[in-house]
């Protein structure tokens, strides 16, 4: 059966990075809105530290990175690079299986972490109320069991995103997103348990990596040979994700690590105050700057020149400007009347500081997805990785101390101080690899 191909050559990067843009844009922001909707039914429903736990509960869900280490990325770069020159020794399957058997194992070994884990973390950990830590441990094992469906499915939305099919990846996500707060909602009626909660996701979550597996069957049916735990292929691979794999797990823990400081060092009650802006900043940048950033990588890892990479990264930039720079001013200006008509007074009251410091940093956060995207794609991961790992002490030093100093305000400090550090890094990092300015790059682009 020949492979279904349906992702246009470089001729046109321009008009390609818009509409796959585009596409990112809905399949994030479809979720979005329904939280809008969903996060202040739920509040009321199961109150402010049953909602704080469920938020950590969707940080362990959606940071699959942190499990797959690396290989859903790793695996969108190769196929991209790669598959147009292997048609003729058929080595691309070979590396692919091996990369999903060794997803496989490691989401599994992940789980039988996660569940040795579970107990000490409900118990004394996350500082959870004594009524709620029966409900929070079996929550706790259920994520455990989900965590292979999780890597897996990450695995699986890389090779589709490898073939530029955006629009079967975000027909799979949007669902998958609007049941993470759906689901929840369904469950309240019945049961306040945060374990059905939780069951109800992982079961989305389950049916949609039935989906991804069948949609990569049609697009690219020589890839998906049985996945191999062990293989000769499985080397390479890991070799040459080994850097991303550093990267994809320290990026996505240092963002989600302070909500669980918060727990640990204040109360589990309070982790809403902070979760919840920082749900809204977050995802305003998946719908927008991450949504470009995404659609560019495997754009970048075709590219077959620099110039064709400088033309793309410009316009990421100039993209991101346009669209991400105005709703983040809006949101830092009106913090407090959005917190009060989504949430209520008391989230207006104790998260408007939070959410304008997290609005300041997201906006830099924003913009060094595109040079990350470029500097990881044109394969220097080692670079982003190194770039997490000495960033790593000092940015869990100072969220610490600052969250022991001003409370959630401080952990909002803590992190945009380190995305805005980050963003420059990065922006340097990828001057040097383009030899040429990328702001310069980006105004050449606009004019």
């Amino acid at each position: 059966m020949e492979e279904v191909e349906s992702s246009p050559a470089l001729s046109r990067p321009g008009h390609r990075l818009v509409m796959n843009s585009l596409l990112n844009a809905v399949g994030q922001g479809v979720p979005i809105l329904v939280a809008i909707g969903s996060v202040p039914l739920l509040l009321r429903g199961l109150g402010t530290e049953r909602t704080g736990l469920l938020t950590l509960s969707w940080s362990i869900i959606g940071y699959a990175s942190l499990f797959d280490f690396g290989l859903g990325r790793a695996l969108t770069q190769i196929i991209a690079e790669r598959r147009q020159q292997d048609t003729a020794n058929g080595e691309l399957p070979r590396v692919v299986s091996a990369a999903l058997g060794a997803m496989l194992l490691i989401g599994c070994a992940s789980a039988l972490a996660m569940l040795v884990l579970a107990r000490w973390a409900t118990s004394a950990g996350l500082n959870v109320s004594p009524q709620l830590q029966s409900e929070t441990l079996a929550a706790a094992r259920l994520l455990a069991v989900g965590i292979p469906v999780v890597v897996l499915t990450s695995g699986y939305r890389g090779i589709l995103e490898a073939y530029e099919r955006f629009d079967l990846a975000n027909a799979v996500r949007v669902p998958i997103g609007i049941s993470t707060f759906l689901g929840p909602l369904i469950a309240m009626p019945f049961t306040h348990s945060l374990a059905w909660a939780v069951g109800v996701l992982l079961a989305a979550r389950a049916a949609g990596l039935v989906a991804l597996i069948a949609l990569v069957e049609r697009v690219a049916p020589r890839l998906t040979t049985r996945p191999s735990l062990l293989h000769a292929s499985l080397g390479p691979v890991m070799r040459f994700g080994a850097w991303m794999t550093v990267s994809n797990i320290l990026s996505p823990l240092m963002s989600s690590a302070d909500r669980f400081f918060i727990s640990a060092m204040i109360s589990a009650s309070v982790v809403a105050y902070y979760t919840a802006p920082y749900e809204m900043v977050t995802r305003l940048m998946a719908m927008m700057a991450l949504a470009v950033a995404t659609s560019l990588f495997p754009a970048f890892a075709r590219a077959a020149d620099i110039s064709t990479a400088r033309v793309l990264l410009g316009r990421g930039v100039r993209l991101i400007a346009t669209t991400f720079v105005p709703v983040i001013v809006l949101v830092f200006a009106a913090a407090p009347t959005i917190l009060r008509l989504w949430l209520g007074d008391a989230f207006a009251r104790e998260s408007t500081a939070v959410l304008r410091i997290l609005a300041v940093g997201i906006l830099m956060n924003g913009f060094a997805q595109a040079p990350f995207a470029m500097i990881q794609a044109r394969g220097r991961a080692d670079l982003t990785a190194k770039i997490h790992l000495v960033e790593l002490p000092f940015y869990i030093g100072s969220v610490l101390y600052l969250i022991r100093v001003n409370g959630i305000a401080g952990a909002a400090v803590a992190w945009t101080l380190r995305v805005t550090v980050e963003a420059v890094v990065l922006f340097v990092v990828a001057r040097s690899l383009l030899d040429e300015p990328v702001i310069e790059a980006a105004i050449s682009e606009a004019t």
